[in-house]
């Protein structure tokens, strides 16, 4: 980088950039800034003293920069000319201290990030052989549970039989061979509880078969017996059965006889009373036929009579009429 001052700022043209930072008062000059560079002129990291190296370079190219910010904001209370002096040194020491802090940041960041990658590989390398060592031991512990599930107790013995002459292999458990040895005890003592438990639990379910034996033996002939009643008290009940159709036959047909006299006698009663009716009816309407011809004839009179009264008032009044005539012309 140029250590000449630019035209931005109104610095002296016959000033370098470490006269003026001298003249403004900055404890670094660009003079340091290169040498603290040419510590920082590497390439590649190696090994971790290189690394420190870049790292202590880089914290003092940040030490540098927060000095060169921290005196720039504090000469900035001066007058104007001197702020722009200061700012434009600050500027150009920055960016001469970013030239190699930038780079230098990078590498060690790089080698940090390689190194963080290697560790965390040797990490979860650990963790899966762990893991393993665990999974075996899961299978001996493992064993005690699934026998637990057992039906048999023969089951049980062919397990444990096969977990004593399994013999944990350092391979398998390495620095956890010990934990494998004691854990295949536990879990034989756990075998030997859970088969003694098998054993009395067959015993006992033999126990109960016999017992359910006898259950149902004394069951079946309770049952044949209450059959036998049943089929006593069904063959009762059917002929009652029987005897009850039979009864209610009879009394059926005593009935239906009972009710075809009955409607022998209404219907001989209904015929009585038939003719009963048609002979009134018929009295009823010789009787009206007789009055009609009574009613008739005297109309007849009374009409023949009429006739001889209305007569006879003619006569009377043609009479009367003459006679008032005849007095007229008297």
């Amino acid at each position: 980088m140029s250590n000449e001052p630019t035209t931005e700022t109104a610095i002296k043209s016959s000033e370098t950039t470490s006269e003026l930072a001298k003249r403004v008062g900055f404890e670094i000059s660009p003079e340091e800034i290169t040498k603290l560079g040419k510590r920082l002129n590497i390439t590649e990291i190696d090994n971790r003293e290189t690394r420190d190296e870049v790292a202590k370079g880089v914290t003092k190219c940040v030490d540098i920069r927060t000095t060169i910010e921290k005196y720039r904001v504090e000469l900035n209370k001066k007058p104007l000319q001197a702020c722009r002096d200061i700012n434009y040194v600050a500027k150009v020491l920055t960016e001469q201290v970013l030239e190699h802090e930038t780079p230098a940041k990078k590498l060690r960041n790089d080698w940090d990030a390689e190194r963080k990658a290697e560790r965390d590989a040797k990490k979860e390398l650990e963790a899966n052989r762990k893991a393993e060592i665990e999974r075996c031991l899961d299978v001996i512990r493992n064993t005690a549970v699934a026998a637990a599930r057992f039906k048999t107790s023969a089951e049980v013995r062919e397990t444990m039989t096969k977990l004593h002459e399994y013999v944990p292999a350092e391979t398998d458990f390495m620095e956890r061979l010990a934990d494998a040895d004691a854990l295949k005890l536990e879990t034989m003592a756990e075998l030997d509880s859970i088969l003694t438990g098998k054993v009395e639990d067959e015993a006992e379910a033999k126990r109960l078969a016999e017992q359910k034996l006898q259950q149902d033996a004394e069951a079946k002939r309770q049952k044949e017996e209450s059959d036998r009643l049943d089929a006593e008290r069904k063959k009762q009940e059917a002929e009652a059965e029987v005897r009850r159709k039979e009864q209610k036959s009879e009394d059926d047909r005593r009935e239906e006889k009972r009710v075809a006299d009955q409607k022998k006698l209404d219907d001989e009663a209904e015929e009585r009373r038939r003719l009963q009716r048609a002979e009134d009816e018929q009295r009823q309407k010789d009787q009206a036929a007789e009055q009609k011809k009574i009613d008739d004839q005297r109309a007849e009179v009374d009409r023949k009579q009429k006739e001889v009264d209305e007569e006879a008032e003619r006569q009377r009044q043609e009479k009367e009429a003459a006679e008032q005539a005849r007095q007229r012309r008297i």
